[in-house]
């Protein structure tokens, strides 16, 4: 992985260097001119393995998972129990 210092470069030469997935968090010009933000990665994959990648994500999409993955927040009983009376409430 590398840090903050010509991060596309770097990713993408070790990646065909090594044949090994890259992770790296975006460098100044990645936020500069690509809008990247703090929540995004950069990740660079050799074609020698972007079929292994490929059939991984289409498995666990079978199995259910998707990318990215949906964020739910469960709610609490007490609020399930009160949107139900707010709807009856509604009926009346």
């Amino acid at each position: 992985s590398t840090f903050c210092d010509g991060v596309c470069a770097d990713t993408i030469s070790n990646a065909i260097l090594t044949g090994e997935l890259q992770i790296a968090f975006p460098c100044l010009g990645d936020r500069r001119f690509a809008m990247a933000t703090d929540t995004d990665l950069i990740a660079s994959i050799p074609m020698g393995i972007i079929d292994d990648i490929i059939e991984g994500m289409e498995k666990t999409h079978r199995a259910g998972t998707r990318y990215p993955i949906p964020y739910q927040m469960s709610s609490p009983e007490f609020f399930v129990k009160l949107k139900k009376q707010l709807e009856k409430a509604k009926k009346k």
